[in-house]
C-alpha cells in the first residue's frame, strides 16, 4: 500500500460523511500534510507463545 493508496482508502471511507466540497478539501489537506513522507507497510510475522503447556497463536 502505498501514500496514494491510504489517501484514497480515507477518501473512501469519509465519502458517505461528507459532500463534495468536504471531500475536495480533505484530499488537498490530506496532499499537503503527506507531502515528502514515505508510507511503508509493516510485515509482521505470526508469534506462537506457549504459556503452561498450552499453545496460542497471536
Amino acid at each position: 500500500m502505498n501514500k496514494l493508496d491510504v489517501q484514497n482508502a480515507i477518501l473512501n471511507a469519509m465519502t458517505p460523511y461528507l459532500d463534495d466540497d468536504q471531500l475536495y478539501q480533505l484530499k488537498n489537506t490530506l496532499i499537503e500534510q503527506l507531502y515528502g513522507m514515505n508510507i511503508v507497510e509493516e510485515e509482521t510475522r505470526l508469534s506462537v507463545v506457549v504459556i503452561k503447556n498450552v499453545l496460542l497463536n497471536i
